[in-house]
């Protein structure tokens, strides 16, 4: 991975400051940074560890008496 370009950073702010998680770590995960395709799979849902990850987090949650549903989980 190479440093990130000062475009791709202008970018990832305003998406940032947008709340759009999926398109930041898409643009991570498209500019080379690893870490972009594993936390993309948790926001998206759309891979395996992404979804374990988030049933680990319910079942956690569920522990401590907390109902977890996709906007808080995604809010939070």
């Amino acid at each position: 991975m190479g440093q990130l370009t000062q475009q791709q950073m202008e970018t990832l702010q305003a998406q940032a400051a947008a709340g759009d998680r999926a398109g930041y770590y898409s643009t991570l995960e498209n500019s080379g940074v690893a870490y972009g395709a594993l936390a993309g799979g948790v926001v998206r849902e759309d891979t395996l560890s992404g979804r374990m990850a988030n049933a680990f987090m319910a079942g956690q949650a569920a522990q401590m008496g907390v109902v977890m549903d996709r906007d808080m989980a995604l809010n939070n």
